[in-house]
């Protein structure tokens, strides 16, 4: 009740608004959409489109269409990550993210199980997915990768 309470009296020309506006997908609530030029949104499709699939699990482990929200707010450099990863999984047509993107199993071929755990030995807290590693948030070199 306090949260929607102090929700109820922020402007909505808020940066602060449209944060909480980002995250409403998690919700069940439609994508929002973005008036605010000045405040960076990243969409999983390249084209500002709707996710075609937004009820399929992704490999980072929830549903495509509350993902998205929560990671509306990601810098442009990850965006194009995110894009050619979980937007391309979650049935983005996303040819410029996705053009020269590294992917593990080859430049045409998407993971056949993401989750699978690269690392088994390793405490569970440090235990990386193929996901995490074809998401390459540290930009190693494909060659590594492949």
């Amino acid at each position: 009740q306090q949260v929607s309470d102090g929700l109820h009296f922020v402007s909505s020309v808020s940066p602060y608004c449209h944060q909480v506006q980002s995250l409403s997908t998690i919700c069940g609530c439609p994508s929002p959409t973005n008036t605010n030029h000045d405040t960076a949104t990243c969409r999983f499709c390249e084209d500002g489109s709707d996710i075609p699939n937004p009820d399929t699990l992704t490999i980072a482990g929830g549903k495509c269409g509350q993902l998205e929200g929560f990671f509306r707010a990601m810098s442009p450099d990850l965006c194009t990550n995110l894009q050619a990863t979980l937007g391309v999984y979650c049935g983005c047509d996303n040819p410029v993210a996705s053009n020269g993107y590294c992917r593990i199993c080859g430049p045409d071929t998407l993971l056949p199980d993401p989750y699978t755990i690269v690392n088994p030995d390793a405490p569970t807290n440090d235990q990386i997915t193929c996901a995490e590693l074809e998401f390459n948030e540290d930009n190693f070199d494909c060659s590594v990768l492949q």
